[in-house]
């Protein structure tokens, strides 16, 4: 529904709150650890309105479909935020991870992997449930513009 760069800008908007927030009022070692680093909280939620907005976009003008439309762009962005941020945690924060908690290389990405099934799949699912029922309600309001 949005233009790219208004879906970057809330993206960058998310990330930056969440940054915020693991300054202001961390509440486990991960918020010190991991979500204060701006390149795991911030970059991957710029891709996040990208990726919707382009998904959307293209699959909309190809179908004429707004549901199929916003549930494609939203189940995208969500696999999108939950993959980038994880893999920006082993980038950017592996070594830190892998020292605190005591763990190998490989048992930390099964615990990734886990998380990717356990909070990234229910996560998308109900983004793709909620997501075209928002639209329906402010497309009249966007499509004007």
């Amino acid at each position: 529904m949005l233009s790219t760069w208004d879906g970057v800008f809330l993206g960058l908007i998310y990330g930056l709150t969440k940054l915020f927030v693991a300054y202001t009022t961390p509440q486990s070692v991960m918020d010190t650890l991991v979500f204060q680093n701006p390149s795991v909280t911030v970059l991957p939620k710029l891709a996040i309105g990208f990726i919707a907005s382009i998904v959307f976009h293209v699959s909309y003008k190809q179908t004429k479909k707004l549901s199929l439309s916003a549930i494609l762009a939203s189940c995208l962005a969500s696999l999108t935020n939950t993959t980038l941020t994880l893999l920006a945690m082993v980038i950017f924060t592996q070594e830190a991870l892998l020292t605190i908690y005591h763990i190998q290389a490989d048992f930390l990405l099964k615990i990734l992997l886990s998380i990717v099934i356990t909070n990234g799949l229910p996560e998308m699912l109900a983004n793709c449930i909620i997501t075209p029922l928002v639209v329906k309600i402010l497309w009249p309001k966007f499509k004007k513009h």
